[in-house]
């Protein structure tokens, strides 16, 4: 089965991405900036009329590459040095909300994809110094610093709905983790499973085991 990454979420990655922008940038606190959002499709779930169509499914297959999005023209340097980490932990939280992996997608009822994207940032930053306005030895200038934000876009796709015409998943489920990018950080790898998790955590109408 030949898929495409659903483009149409694109402009919702880049838009995750966008909300670092205001970030003000801490190296000994960047996690505090962490992101964790999720989107569901309302017709799958709504507690208010009792409906949780998510229950229904019973297996996933996962891909084994997470699809880097960068714009046209430019060089992929996202690194995939999580990549294995990635995949295996959202794999080990579909499996805890008690959902059995195949390892084919053409025996899977949901298929679970991963992109990642990352967006430069520039902030300029003014100082003043001295005696005051008004005194000739005060001094006045600027600065810049910039940083990266990386942002992760889990797609859950129900395959019985996929229409070989359309390039468009049907996605049902979205986690979105977003933060930013410090590669000198030992704790990179404790960020995102604290992330990625709460996607799970935030969506417990995902969770078999508790009904």
């Amino acid at each position: 089965m030949n898929l495409k990454f659903p483009t149409y979420l694109i402009p919702s990655l880049l838009f995750t991405a966008g909300l670092a922008s205001c970030y003000p940038v801490d190296d000994d606190a960047v996690d505090d900036y962490d992101l964790a959002a999720t989107v569901y499709n309302k017709e799958y779930y709504s507690e208010s009329a009792g409906v949780n169509k998510y229950q229904d499914f019973t297996n996933f297959y996962i891909t084994d590459t997470i699809t880097h999005v960068i714009n046209e023209g430019e060089a992929d340097d996202i690194s995939r040095k999580y990549d294995s980490y990635i995949i295996n932990l959202v794999a080990t939280n579909m499996k805890h909300a008690g959902y059995s992996q195949v390892f084919s997608i053409d025996s899977t009822e949901l298929y679970m994809t991963i992109a990642y994207t990352k967006t430069s940032f520039e902030t300029l930053h003014y100082y003043f110094s001295g005696g005051g306005y008004y005194y000739p030895w005060a001094s006045y200038g600027n600065y810049t610093t910039t940083y990266e934000t990386g942002t992760l876009l889990i797609s859950m796709v129900e395959t019985a709905r996929i229409d070989s015409t359309n390039p468009e998943l049907p996605v049902i489920w979205s986690g979105a983790v977003n933060g930013v990018i410090e590669d000198s950080k030992a704790n990179n790898q404790e960020r995102l499973a604290k992330n990625i998790n709460q996607c799970f955590i935030q969506s417990p109408y995902l969770n078999k085991t508790s009904n």
